[in-house]
């Protein structure tokens, strides 16, 4: 039951912060702050979302992955970005039950800042030009 509940825990938190993880990218490759506007809005409409939209990795199935009022599309990397934080939380809190003493959260706040910087970066710095042979 305890690597149950550890593993929930985890699956839970990994997508939480994998959903600010998105909002923060978003946010900051287009100069906007992470506290303003307090609260997350469509790009398309600008309406602010609820929290039956703000549901990580669920609230995107249930719409589409489109927005309730304008139906403009959101990108599937936030539906990947949460997912992929989600498993790694659950893998987390999962090693942190059955390997006593492994220390798994320090891991895990490891690689979710390895992936947030990873995703700043996909989101800052423009792709290499290709060459064409």
């Amino acid at each position: 039951m305890l690597t149950l509940a550890a593993t929930a825990i985890g699956v839970v938190l990994g997508a939480v912060i994998g959903s600010f993880i998105g909002c923060a990218v978003y946010r900051h490759a287009r100069g906007l702050s992470v506290r303003h506007p307090q609260h997350s809005f469509c790009p398309a409409c600008k309406r602010r979302l609820t929290w039956p939209d703000l549901i990580p990795m669920l609230s995107y199935l249930v719409w589409r992955g489109r927005c309730r009022t304008c139906h403009t599309p959101f990108s599937a990397h936030y539906f990947w970005l949460e997912l992929v934080t989600a498993l790694w939380g659950g893998l987390c809190g999962l090693l942190t039950t059955t390997q006593p003493g492994f220390g798994a959260w320090p891991i895990f706040l490891f690689g979710v800042g390895a992936w947030g910087l990873y995703r700043f970066g996909l989101a800052r710095w423009p792709a290499p030009p290709s060459r064409d042979i």
